[in-house]
């Protein structure tokens, strides 16, 4: 979330279309990706994450602080739950 700063959504899906690649997980489709990149941002810029200012988008790093903690504690107790029905199941 962090890699916003002052970045064109064009800079951002090649950003992340080359992280893809490096993970061999980039098999094409690139009208498809970008049409995702940029319906993710669109998403976090109407939740107020980030601003757009013309072509350029800037994250707003207290709330991109707060959305990182909220996906960590989620990850957190979701993971606590696999161990959970594992030890339950096991």
């Amino acid at each position: 979330m962090y890699c916003l700063a002052g970045r064109s959504v064009h800079e951002l899906f090649d950003q992340v279309q080359e992280r893809l690649r490096k993970l061999g997980a980039y098999r094409g489709g690139s009208d498809m990706l970008r049409l995702t990149v940029y319906e993710k941002v669109q998403n976090m810029v109407m939740e107020a994450l980030i601003t757009k200012d013309g072509k350029s988008y800037s994250g707003n790093k207290s709330r991109l602080q707060s959305r990182a903690a909220d996906i960590e504690a989620a990850n957190a107790a979701t993971e606590a739950r696999r161990r959970e029905v594992a030890v339950s199941a096991g």
